[in-house]
């Protein structure tokens, strides 16, 4: 190994580290404040104030989790009804809404940084995937990994990028390109000798032809 291929990869390895240590410290803040929040009854839940507040917050952020994991375990119970574990499942989610609304800039960075894991699991799976799916899954998370691999395999032409970045549907577009541009739909499927015809069902009111792997024509 090279002293230069030998700097690059320490260089890769702190980066990683600080990636990581800066994980870490977000969701450490995060459970602290979500602990903090409870206690004070901003969430609006029930049965706020627990008998964890009353001993004051100088907690770790490992014990700001735990007690909150606690919290809601008990909450739910053990064994709860479906009705029971859907309000709970409710009041947790609304929990979740207020203190967004109130520590809106840990919110973002926290949302960015599940954005960022899942796009790294998702990039070690672009492989296996079929261009279909690719295209499915570009149209919901417009991700990176998906584009790069659908540009390796060829599979789009520019022209075809500019009608999915648009989200525009076109008269002789490939099937392909619209599943990239608005993503799956219900499907009716007629095969018969000469073409295989399918209708793209999008909403209520919006439908996409194709045959044969094109689209010829749509009504929205």
């Amino acid at each position: 190994m090279t002293r230069t291929a030998l700097a690059a990869g320490l260089v890769l390895i702190a980066g990683l580290c600080h990636a990581n240590d800066a994980t870490q410290q977000l969701q450490d803040r995060v459970a602290v404040e979500k602990l903090e929040f409870l206690c004070r009854g901003d969430g609006g839940t029930v049965g706020a104030n627990p008998s964890f507040c009353s001993g004051g917050l100088d907690v770790s952020p490992s014990a700001a989790r735990e007690q909150l994991e606690a919290y809601w375990a008990d909450l739910m119970g053990t064994d709860p009804p479906p009705a029971h574990a859907d309000a709970v499942h409710t009041l947790q989610g609304y929990f979740d809404h207020r203190w967004r609304e109130a520590y809106p800039a840990d919110a973002r960075r926290l949302d960015a940084q599940a954005a960022a894991q899942h796009e790294a699991r998702y990039a070690k799976a672009v492989g296996k995937k079929s261009s279909d799916q690719l295209c499915v899954d570009y149209s919901r998370s417009h991700s990176k990994s998906a584009r790069a691999e659908l540009a390796t395999r060829n599979a789009l032409t520019d022209a075809e990028w500019q009608a999915i970045d648009q989200h525009t549907v076109r008269v002789g577009m490939s099937e392909l390109t619209l599943l990239c541009a608005l993503g799956d739909a219900k499907v009716n499927r007629t095969v018969t000798a000469n073409a295989v015809r399918k209708q793209y069902v999008y909403g209520d009111r919006s439908y996409v032809y194709v045959e044969n792997g094109r689209v010829v024509a749509f009504q929205d």
